[in-house]
């Protein structure tokens, strides 16, 4: 009879422990209110917006996104693409979401005022990280900020070298960028 005992309680502290663990996860897992499969677009200014330009941005889950942009520096019509990562799917309180980003697009240009021909865009990888804050709270409207490093092709490089060999002169180049963009989630 002690056996039998025994065993209606191991099998009662299993059957508990399976529904409280149960009953955890289905919490958790309907706290988070993940959203996959949504858009982002937005206008800004910064590397990741092609200077001053539009970005828009695919989540088929809510910690990844496919991105692309298209905008206008002073000289020409630039474009790009990246991945952004968020380690925190949802809204943290409801107010800010982190960011890391990868993009490949343009990352430094040089204008000559007194001779255009001289002028010059340079594209390559630039990383971010940032921070997305919302607006208004449980509304789509997001104010989005990153500080960037881009990643400068020895072309870029060599083009600076020899401008400056020719006498022009430039201040340092600044070893990160800030971008700033107003968006909206669909």
């Amino acid at each position: 009879m002690n056996n039998q005992v025994a065993e209606i309680r191991i099998n009662f502290k299993k059957r508990t422990i399976t529904v409280i663990s149960f009953l955890l996860l289905s919490i958790i897992l309907s706290a988070q209110e993940t959203r996959d499969n949504h858009f982002d677009i937005g206008v800004g200014y910064g590397l990741n917006y092609g200077c001053v330009g539009l970005r828009t941005a695919y989540l088929p889950i809510s910690y990844f996104s496919i991105e692309g942009f298209i905008g206008y520096t002073r000289e020409e019509v630039t474009g790009g693409f990246g991945l952004s990562i968020y380690p925190i799917s949802k809204f943290f309180k409801n107010k800010y979401r982190p960011a890391i980003r990868a993009f490949y697009g343009y990352n430094s240009m040089y204008v000559i005022s007194d001779d255009p021909t001289l002028s010059r865009t340079f594209f390559g990888i630039n990383f971010a990280i940032g921070n997305e804050f919302l607006l208004v709270a449980n509304k789509p409207y997001k104010l989005n900020i990153d500080l960037i490093i881009p990643i400068r092709t020895s072309e870029s490089v060599d083009y600076l070298d020899i401008l400056k060999d020719n006498g022009y002169y430039f201040n340092n180049l600044f070893p990160i960028g800030l971008s700033i963009g107003l968006h909206f989630e669909f």
